[in-house]
């Protein structure tokens, strides 16, 4: 919805201050559109769902490690909290 508004406003305010170049930009519209597109469809193939995975794993280790060691630091020594 806000995409649409911000075309919408961007075409209207363009054709206010010069229609001429406003209509060369909209006519350019369709193929960026079907660059984006063809983009990405070609960098969809370059995902791997183990290599992702793997990510998730490192992350969630480094959260909880993090919790974990605030949580023995406020047990142990009330100066050691980050």
């Amino acid at each position: 919805m806000e995409s649409l508004f911000a075309m919408i406003v961007g075409i209207s305010i363009g054709f206010s201050f010069n229609w001429k170049i406003s209509l060369v930009a909209l006519g350019c519209v369709p193929f960026m559109v079907l660059g984006g597109a063809v983009n990405s469809k070609f960098q969809t193939g370059y995902s791997n769902v183990d290599e992702e995975n793997t990510y998730k794993s490192a992350n969630l280790l480094a959260g909880d490690s993090i919790l974990n060691y605030r949580t023995v630091a406020s047990f142990g020594h009330d100066n050691l909290i980050i």
